[in-house]
């Protein structure tokens, strides 16, 4: 897993991401400082919270999971 930060971007050529990429929505714990939570996802194409799957190019597939889980 890799916190991708506004500023970066995910290449559809880059050899350091698998040809699946999950990207998931998350929020700081005002709680715990320096705390995240990704929200309850599982890293699949059949998440809960119905991820929109995008195609790219070199046959990547990009998964961007919703924030809302129903």
């Amino acid at each position: 897993m890799q916190l991708i930060t506004p500023d970066m971007s995910v290449d559809p050529d880059d050899p350091r991401w698998d040809q699946e990429v999950h990207i998931v929505p998350v929020t700081e714990n005002p709680e715990k400082p320096l705390s995240l939570d990704f929200g309850v996802h599982d890293f699949v194409r059949n998440c809960a919270c119905h991820p929109k799957i995008e195609k790219q190019r070199f046959g990547r597939t990009i998964i961007s999971h919703q924030e809302a889980v129903n």
